[in-house]
């Protein structure tokens, strides 16, 4: 598979969900639940949320409190 710098690294671009194919159906025969564990039986990539994109998260911002005076 070939990948672009801006595709998903999760689905490598397709928008399913890796681990079930997109079928949303639970692939691990010894668990009870009949929905995928990965997307939740949506079958969307939970990474990028079925657009095939890469997106970068927000950075988070830490307040240090360096600029508070006592």
């Amino acid at each position: 598979m070939t990948s672009s710098r801006n595709t998903c690294t999760s689905c490598f671009g397709d928008g399913r969900c890796a681990q079930c194919d997109g079928s949303g159906i639970n692939t691990h025969l010894n668990e009870n639940d009949p929905k995928c564990r990965n997307c939740s039986g949506t079958g969307v990539c939970p990474a990028c949320n079925g657009t095939g994109a890469w997106m970068a998260h927000p950075p988070e911002i830490i307040d240090l409190g360096l600029s508070d005076k006592d």
